[in-house]
This record gives C-alpha cells, sequence and structure tokens, in this order.
C-alpha cells in the first residue's frame, strides 16, 4: 500500500486536515508547520494522485502550456529538422522555469505543441478535455482568437510575450528593444545596420519594425528598405533573409539585428559559409536569449529578458486568477537587459 497523508501527519505530528491545506498550498498555515509537513512528505516520497484528486474535487489538477511549432510536414530532410524549427531553445528555457515554479505547487504539468502554420490553428487537446485548471500560452503567433477560443473550454489563461486584452500577460516593450538594439551598435560605431524581422503572422512584428526605425530616426541614420527582410522563428529563415540581404546590397551594412537567437543562428550559418567574419566583417545582435546564442560561434550579444523573473511573474499571475476570477486583465512588463558577448565589432 502506498504512503497516504495519514502517514504524513502521524510523521510531522500534525493533524490530517493539517497535511490536506499543505498539499492544497491553504495560507492559513504557519511556516514552521508547513515545513514540518513538507519534510514528512519528502522523507516518505508522498506523491499526490492527481487522477484521485481529480474525480474527488471534480477541478483539474494540471497547468498547461502551450508551445508553438511549424508544421512538420513541410520538412522533407530530417537531419536539418531543428534548424528548421521553430525557437525550440528559448522556449524549452522558458517551459523550464515554468515548470520550476508549478513543481512548488501540488499541480501537474502538461506541455503540448500547436502548429502555427494554420488560419486557425487547433486548440491542444489537455484544453478540449479540460484537463488544466490553467494555460500558459507562449507564442504571439497564436493570434487573439486563438486565445479566446481556448479560453471557453479553460478561462485561465496568461500569455507570455505580448500583451493581450483577453487575458493576463506578462510581455516585451519591443519597440523599446529595437531602439535599444540600434543604440547599443551606434555606440560601438555602426552606422549601417541591417534588420531581420520575425515572422510577419506575429503580434510582435510592427512592434519590431516600430523600434528598429524609431531608432534609426532618433541616431540620425537613413532606413534602407534594402536592409530590411522577414524571417520565420527558424535559423534556415535567418539563413535565407541574410543571404537576400547581402546578395542584393551594393553597400553593404556592418552589423545586423535579428529578431531572435534562431533567426540569428541562421544569419550566422550563411556569413561562415560566406567567408564573412564576425565580427570583423559584419557584427549580430539578436533580440531575445538562448543557448543557441550562448555557445554559438562567436557568442552572440543579446538584447533579452530575464526567463526566471518572466515565469515567477507569469505564475504568480495565473495562482492569483486561479484563486480569483473577478480580478481585472493585467498586463506585466518586463524589462530588457543586454547580455555583451563577442559577436559586435567596435568601430570607434
Amino acid at each position: 500500500m502506498g504512503v497516504s497523508i495519514i502517514d504524513i501527519a502521524a510523521l510531522a505530528g500534525v493533524s490530517k486536515s493539517t497535511v490536506s491545506a499543505v498539499i492544497n498550498n491553504h495560507p492559513n498555515v504557519r511556516p514552521a508547520t508547513r515545513e514540518r509537513v513538507m519534510e514528512a512528505i519528502r522523507q516518505l516520497d508522498y506523491h499526490p494522485n492527481f487522477a484521485a484528486r481529480e474525480l474527488i474535487t471534480a477541478s483539474p489538477m494540471n497547468i498547461g502550456i502551450i508551445m508553438p511549432s511549424y508544421s512538420r510536414n513541410q520538412e522533407k530532410d530530417s537531419s536539418t529538422k531543428y534548424f528548421n524549427g521553430i525557437d525550440e531553445g528559448s522556449n524549452l528555457e522558458l517551459v523550464s522555469q515554468l515548470v520550476e515554479q508549478i513543481s512548488k505547487t501540488n499541480y501537474g504539468v502538461l506541455v503540448e505543441h500547436t502548429v502555427v502554420s494554420n488560419d486557425e490553428p487547433e486548440l491542444p487537446v489537455f484544453a478540449l478535455s479540460k484537463r488544466v485548471a490553467g494555460v500558459f500560452q507562449i507564442s504571439p503567433l497564436l493570434n487573439i482568437s486563438f486565445v479566446h477560443r481556448l479560453r471557453q473550454y479553460v478561462p485561465t489563461v496568461v500569455e507570455i510575450g505580448t500583451p493581450n486584452p483577453e487575458c493576463d500577460s506578462v510581455y516585451s516593450d519591443f519597440v523599446e528593444t529595437g531602439c535599444i538594439s540600434v543604440d547599443y551598435l551606434v555606440r560601438a560605431g555602426h552606422r549601417k545596420i541591417a534588420f531581420i524581422n520575425c515572422d510577419p503572422a506575429s503580434r510582435t512584428v510592427k512592434d519590431r519594425l516600430e523600434g528598429y526605425t524609431a531608432g534609426l530616426k532618433k541616431n540620425g541614420l537613413t532606413y534602407h528598405e534594402n536592409w530590411v527582410r522577414y524571417s520565420s522563428f527558424t535559423g534556415i529563415g535567418g539563413y535565407n533573409a541574410f543571404s537576400d540581404i547581402w546578395k542584393t546590397s551594393v553597400e553593404k551594412p556592418t552589423a545586423v539585428i535579428c529578431a531572435s537567437s534562431t533567426i540569428a543562428s541562421g544569419a550566422l550559418h550563411f556569413m561562415c559559409n560566406n567567408g564573412i567574419s564576425v565580427p570583423d566583417d559584419v557584427s549580430i545582435v539578436c533580440n531575445g536569449d538562448s543557448l543557441l546564442s550562448e555557445f554559438a560561434m562567436p557568442q552572440l550579444t543579446a538584447i533579452c529578458r530575464d526567463k526566471e523573473e518572466i515565469a515567477k511573474c507569469a505564475f504568480t499571475l495565473l495562482m492569483e486568477r486561479l484563486s480569483d476570477q473577478t480580478l481585472p486583465v493585467r498586463a506585466v512588463k518586463i524589462a530588457d537587459h543586454i547580455i555583451e558577448r563577442n559577436s559586435v565589432k567596435r568601430m570607434i
């Protein structure tokens, strides 16, 4: 027979109701008592039976995480599937931070990919089957109508990445990100700055372009349409976008801003294949950080947000919403910071 709350109560020297209160995260438990119960849980290796609890309480005991994915039908060569795939590195790091936060509760975690290439992406199975109490949605590629449909099944949704009038959100100001990126390169002496924007389907695409153009104007630089391209959130997209910029430009840029680390890795790959030295010939700044930018050769300078802070903030919003559905819709901005590495040449 498995460990029960009776065993935990006996070891901790408390009542069954106290153990239940700790397991269900009730606030009216003294910290010392809570720690004693948690220590007993650890010693006895107790794991709540989520399925049984859902039957008893008629409430789901899982939190869902929606990860974006482009259609795999477009990938013919398995050797390039990760290069063709969406920003897996950055998203996986964020998911890991979210799971870390959820692990502090008694909720389980369900993660599902949603293909974003369709006009009306299918809702995740865990939502349709109402197996989750709340959802983290981490892709601005999924439109507002998707979130509206999702909330018909799961009212508690927190979007990560961009504000959403339908639900609570943790977002980045991509206008500000664009300005910071241009300012950083100008301070390094660059005047010829190209830009690979993100997927046109993303709700952030206009803000990113506005930030880039505002940064140019602020620094007295001319906008060159031939130095701007759009890319899916993939390595191959970044590769093709920078290839197009380089091959069609008479006057070559000395730096490029990429809308994601995956896009930047693709641009870097093109440069390596064509004898373009980074940062001596072209400098790279990516918006958003991941292991790709940290372990690239050279390591890529990034304008990014702290994923642990994002996860903690999103988790707090979700838990508060689960406790009180009458709260107004909230949007919390996460500030940018610069991680300087080796991909930008100082020209002054």
